[in-house]
């Protein structure tokens, strides 16, 4: 027994093979806590520029700030080429307390499968977000325009407006708002 001490040479080999994995596992096992810790990256983060303003997480309701029908103007076009859709539409809006400007056909002449486009601009984000909780599926568009108008265009997808219920149950629903000059997204 001159020097081997009852170790083979597989012994051996099979020790640094284990104590190089359980190396790695420790390893693997403090990158996934810094993760963990730090974060994903995906979520509002603190701006270390703006230190002195927090970064602050809010519950709010979607419709929190939104207008009443009867302060939103309307434009309802019928883009599923479907005989008289957006004079009942209209109709069905304006008996709903919304302003109805116009019901005639698109004037993009879009032919639309979906639901529809509810297109408006900056001035009118809250109008058309309103008219979303209406006319559920349909997609918003904002195309730019100077005025708080709204236009609904209907598509082929489009079966009725939503209930009273629906519409309550939308603008009710809770969101996370993340808000502070302290954010960055």
């Amino acid at each position: 027994m001159s020097g081997n001490h009852g170790y083979s040479g597989r012994s051996r080999l099979l020790t640094t093979m284990l104590v190089v994995a359980a190396m790695l596992v420790a390893f693997a096992a403090g990158l996934g806590a810094s993760y963990v810790l730090k974060g994903s990256g995906n979520s509002a983060t603190p701006n270390p520029s703006s230190t002195s303003q927090p970064c602050v997480t809010k519950t709010a309701l979607v419709g929190a700030g939104l207008p009443n029908p009867s302060q939103v103007q309307l434009n309802v076009y019928n883009a599923a080429h479907i005989a008289g859709l957006a004079r009942r539409t209209g109709a069905d809006l304006a008996a709903d307390g919304f302003i109805i400007l116009s019901k005639t056909n698109d004037p993009l002449g879009k032919t639309l499968e979906t639901v529809g486009e509810i297109r408006y601009g900056p001035t009118g984000a809250k109008g058309a977000t309103l008219l979303l909780a209406y006319a559920i599926g349909a997609k918003l568009v904002n195309d730019g325009r100077s005025d708080a108008s709204v236009d609904f265009a209907v598509g082929k997808g489009y079966v009725g407006l939503a209930t009273a219920a629906q519409v309550l149950t939308t603008l009710a629903k809770p969101i996370t708002v993340v808000t502070g000059a302290g954010c960055t997204s």
